[in-house]
């Protein structure tokens, strides 16, 4: 692998961005268990459990992706999420009710009167707390180490999602039923997803199979290695990620190594406000301008509002990949 030089500002940037997409949490721009798609879908493992006392109170006992334990003595009311993916869960599940808050990157009508906590890298602690959440959901990544630590002493209970791959986010979201007493609710939307899924891999099953590359950042140039959900809805659509042979999940690519490769299809998450703009950029650009999807127009463009967030428009996702990639299976 030949990985670009960056200086200083270009790999806080990409840091940043690669936080964004695990996060969900980014109005644009810039995400996937470790396997392939199969056509028998995804499974959730369920990793939390009821225990019932002598007084007969029924306490849910999760652990988190962090590996932390996370008890409550009734399901919570009052949740707070700091990734715009989860709250999409909740309100798929019909559970929008629950919701004390939003972040600044939640478009959903039904939140837009709800208290901000600001952004989702960076919420703030003090409207957090205030909040008076039973529960409230951050990455389980370092980046909100210190968070989950603070709002523990504080007295709040914090659960840790994972937003890797999809295995990751079908488990987190088994347990963020359990956490709400409604599993049966997350269940029944996991099997929908996967269900979708399976539909779309039908769909293509024997068709040829076009390398792609997600262009999750143009300028320095950022993919995604195999072990991630958007690398694994590439699969599920009737792709190959060009970038498969890598072991880093969100690596600076040389453009040399792009122009190299020369994936058949881009994969641009790009929003109606940025799109002209981000496909003017790489027909201008140096290396990218000289690629042939660039040159014939093979670039698929899906908002980034659900390529980067891995909630439950997933499925959704995965069929428009494939209408990119195979146009004539769109009707199926």
């Amino acid at each position: 692998m030949h990985t670009s030089a960056t200086s200083s500002s270009a790999r806080t940037l990409l840091a940043l961005t690669i936080a964004c997409v695990l996060l969900g949490a980014c109005a644009d721009g810039a995400s996937s268990s470790r396997g392939a798609a199969t056509d028998s879908g995804y499974a959730a493992n369920q990793d939390s459990n009821r225990n019932t006392d002598a007084s007969g109170s029924t306490e849910i006992v999760v652990v988190d992706q962090a590996g932390d334990t996370v008890s409550l003595t009734q399901p919570a009311r009052r949740v707070v999420s700091v990734l715009p993916s989860v709250n999409e869960f909740l309100l798929a599940m019909g559970a929008g009710e629950l919701i004390a808050a939003r972040t600044d990157y939640d478009v959903q009508q039904e939140l837009e009167n709800l208290p901000s906590i600001g952004g989702g890298l960076d919420p703030s602690l003090e409207v957090l707390i205030n909040l008076s959440p039973d529960l409230v959901i951050t990455w389980h990544g370092p980046a909100h180490n210190r968070l989950r630590e603070q709002l523990r002493a504080a007295g709040i209970a914090t659960f840790g999602v994972g937003t890797q791959d999809t295995a990751e986010v079908f488990r987190s979201l088994h347990s963020l039923g359990e956490l709400i007493g409604n599993a049966r609710a997350a269940d029944s939307l996991r099997n929908t997803i996967s269900a979708e899924f399976a539909d779309v891999v039908a769909s293509v099953r024997g068709l040829p199979r076009p390398t792609v590359l997600y262009a999750l950042s143009i300028t320095p140039p950022m993919t995604t290695g195999p072990h991630t959900y958007v690398s694994e809805l590439v699969g599920v659509a009737g792709g190959t990620n060009v970038f498969a042979d890598l072991t880093n999940d969100f690596p600076a690519i040389a453009l040399e190594e792009i122009v190299r490769r020369d994936p058949a299809v881009i994969l641009l998450p790009a929003d109606s406000t940025n799109a002209g703009a981000r496909i003017r950029s790489l027909h201008s650009t140096p290396g990218w301008r000289d690629l042939p999807a660039v040159r014939e127009g093979r670039v698929i463009t899906i908002s980034s509002l659900l390529l980067d967030r891995p909630g439950p428009h997933m499925g959704t996702v995965a069929r428009m990949i494939r209408n990119g990639l195979h146009p004539h299976t769109a009707s199926r």
